[in-house]
Formats: C-alpha cells, structure tokens, sequence
C-alpha cells in the first residue's frame, strides 16, 4: 500500500469520525434545547417534589467548634456594632476564626467533642424509643387484625 492510498484511507476515517462527532453534538443540542423547552415542566415537578419529613423528636445535630465560637463573639459584634449585617458579621467572624491561635480553638473544640458525645447518647436513647414504639405499634395493627 503506497502513503497516497494510506492518506486516503486515513482521510476515508477521520471523516467518518467527524460525521459521528457531528451527529452526537447535534443530538446533545436537541436534548438540550428540549430540556429548555420543557424548564417549566422541571420547575413544577421540582416543587411537587415532597421533602423528607424531620422527626420534630430527634435530637439536635452537635455544634462545630466554629458554631461555638461564633455564637459566643456574634453577640458581642452586633453590640459594639449594630449596624453590621450578617454577612459582614460571618465574614469577621471567619477572619477571627482563622487568626485565633491554636491554644484558644482548643477550648472550642473540647466542648464540640463534649456536645458530640452528648448527641451520640441522645441519638442512641432517640433510636431505641423509636424502635420500641413501631415494634408496639406493630403489635398492635396484628392484634386489630386478628
């Protein structure tokens, strides 16, 4: 096979190639412009959407140690400044954060380890109850059906 006949070839491919390529792109163009088309229909779907429902009984998820530190300093920032937004609250709040030393987040992070052990128990005794009151109310939908 002489390099003119391999060119061709090599030509014959790669325009198949690029004619795949073209088609794939124009169908991904379509799907897109559907989906577009149909956003209104996403949107309604997306609100129907039910949320998972929150058990009002379980417990609360522990605080970071960050939480903590910024529920004891957000106090006193809108009180030595009470026109500061919560942005700009969060965003001071962040820049103490990083700069406080080590030694002092220590003490924040003592207590989030403390309310997470705390959480773990009350998460357990929260788990049990529950069970123990579907495996009641099972018993009792056998005993209506019996």
């Amino acid at each position: 096979m002489c390099i003119r006949d391999r060119i061709q070839d090599i030509m014959q491919k790669a325009k198949l190639l690029l004619q795949k390529f073209v088609k794939r792109t124009q169908d991904y163009l379509t799907g897109l412009q559907e989906a577009f088309d149909n956003k209104e229909d996403c949107m309604d779907r997306e609100e129907s959407k039910s949320k998972k429902e929150k058990n009002s009984g379980s417990p609360k998820q522990a605080p970071t140690a960050f939480i903590l530190f910024s529920n004891e300093r957000r106090a006193k920032l809108k009180g030595t400044n009470p026109k500061l937004t919560e942005d700009d609250i969060l965003k001071q709040l962040n820049n103490e954060w990083k700069q406080l030393p080590l030694s002092q987040k220590e003490a924040y992070t003592e207590q989030e380890w403390k309310a997470k052990e705390k959480f773990k128990e009350e998460q357990k005794q929260h788990n049990e109850a529950k069970k123990m009151k579907e495996e009641k109310s099972d018993k009792l939908s056998l005993i209506h059906i019996s």
